[in-house]
Formats: structure tokens, C-alpha cells, sequence
């Protein structure tokens, strides 16, 4: 639709006469009086960025999952020594980061599930898998295990 201004149109005026609509105040192009941020700011929000990056990382990793190399041949002929596992650090309950506070618990072992636990003795993480639950009552004689459910030892 055009309009007519004194016997013409606007879009018979070449591009070059036409009036050019102004920025609405703050926006478009910076003026020639303000700054682009520093270099030393745009570096300081990069690492902040990187640094909120990594604390949501490392925080899912000590909550969700991880990944562990199995040290022992404790489970052989299932899992082989060196062998490599994924672990669900969510699959009983959610703990809160990096320490061993529960903040909700949905499940808890049961037996023939394997877990992945830290040594008492030593700094290693063990793969076991469990095979009895609080109460119940197992016996290993001359390397034969009797219990809730049949092991190979």
C-alpha cells in the first residue's frame, strides 16, 4: 500500500532519500561514547561460566553416575579383572553431593544385585554382588557358601 506526498509515491523515491527509521532508545549499534565490554570482563564471566559448567558436572558424577575399572577378579566368570562398568550412584536413592547424606531413598539392595563399595581396609573400590540382606543368616565351610542364594566362591 503506498501513499501519495505531493504527486509521488514514497515507493517511487530511490532507497537513498528514504528517511530511515530510528533505533528505539538502548538498542541497534553502540554510540561512539559506549564501551564494549573489557577483555578482562569477558574473560571473568567465561569463567564463571566455565567454573558453573564443571560444579554441575562433577555434582552429577558424585550424585547420578560414574564409571569405575573393576580391580579384582572377585566375580570371575561374570566380570573379569580390568573390565570397565558404568554405575547408577542414583539406583537406591539421591545423596547429596560428595558425601554420604541421603536426602531421599527409594529402594535398597537386593539380593543378586551388584554393587560397587569402597574398601574398609584398603583405598580400593570394590564390585560385589550381594547375596543376603540384614537378618538373614549365611555359612561358608571349606569354601562352600550356604545361604539365601546359591554363590560360587
Amino acid at each position: 500500500m503506498s501513499r501519495e506526498v505531493s504527486g509521488t509515491t514514497e515507493d517511487d523515491d530511490p532507497p537513498s532519500e528514504r528517511p530511515r527509521p530510528r533505533a528505539a532508545k538502548g538498542r541497534g549499534r553502540p554510540s561512539a561514547h559506549e564501551e564494549k565490554p573489557s577483555r578482562a570482563r569477558r574473560l571473568g564471566r567465561d569463567a564463571i561460566s566455565l567454573v558453573a559448567f564443571l560444579a554441575v558436572a562433577l555434582t552429577a558424577r558424585a550424585s547420578l553416575a560414574d564409571h569405575y575399572v573393576v580391580p579384582t577378579g572377585s566375580m570371575i566368570p561374570t566380570v573379569q579383572e580390568g573390565d570397565r562398568v558404568f554405575v547408577s550412584k542414583a539406583a537406591y536413592g539421591l545423596r547429596f553431593p560428595m558425601s554420604r547424606v541421603w536426602l531421599w531413598r527409594w529402594s535398597e539392595p537386593h539380593r543378586g544385585d551388584v554393587v560397587v563399595l569402597e574398601s574398609p581396609a584398603e583405598d580400593v573400590i570394590l564390585l560385589k554382588r550381594v547375596v543376603a540382606l540384614p537378618g538373614d543368616t549365611v555359612e561358608v565351610r571349606a569354601g562352600t557358601f550356604t545361604g539365601p542364594l546359591p554363590v560360587m566362591i
